[in-house]
């Protein structure tokens, strides 16, 4: 897949070691410097383990690539730039993550990645929030059994035709489910409205 200039993509077979993913963060401003051996090695034991220290810290780098996405956007569309180029630029994960755009498997297993980090967050808030923990926007609700749907579908878009009628018929299940939720919701919106 062809790169900025010509540049071609490397292969990512090769996982980074957790410590140049702390750089990366300390490169794009979230950490001050990177952490000493024994800083490093207490934060590993804490993750339980080295596998789980690397998922950790590359998750904290997903957040802080999408934040710099997140003002790379709003900048450039303070700047006044085509707003087709700037719906455009995500296409650029695929270059990202070495998917090559003619590739319809691969590009559907990377928007399946997203979902599924989308829905993991989601229901972390969830979770957080039946604990007592906190409070969300009820919509999260319904947004968190969205998300399992679209990422449950995205998986079925990967599979050979003929046999998915029983999942299909489960994603519709949960997205009935979540459209009475949000017209309840709704329901109650414009009661208080009414109201007021």
């Amino acid at each position: 897949m062809a790169g900025w200039a010509g540049v071609e993509a490397h292969a990512l077979g090769t996982m980074a070691d957790p410590g140049d993913l702390v750089e990366a963060l300390r490169v794009l401003g979230l950490i001050e410097r990177v952490l000493t051996p024994a800083e490093a090695a207490a934060e590993q034991e804490r993750a339980g383990g080295l596998e789980l220290w690397r998922l950790e810290v590359a998750h904290t780098l997903a957040g802080v690539v999408e934040m710099q996405t997140l003002m790379a956007t709003t900048t450039a569309a303070d700047a006044g730039a085509d707003p087709t180029r700037i719906n455009l630029a995500p296409a650029r994960a695929f270059f990202g993550a070495n998917v090559d755009v003619d590739d319809d498997l691969a590009r559907v297993t990377l928007l399946r990645v997203l979902a599924d980090r989308l829905q993991a967050l989601l229901m972390i808030s969830v979770a957080r929030w039946k604990r007592g923990e906190g409070a969300v926007p009820r919509l999260v609700l319904p947004a968190f059994l969205t998300t399992t749907a679209v990422e449950a579908m995205l998986a079925q878009a990967a599979t050979e035709p003929g046999g998915r009628a029983p999942a299909l018929d489960q994603i519709a299940g949960q997205l009935r489910g979540a459209l009475e939720m949000i017209e309840e919701w709704a329901a109650a919106e414009r009661r208080t409205a009414t109201e007021v």
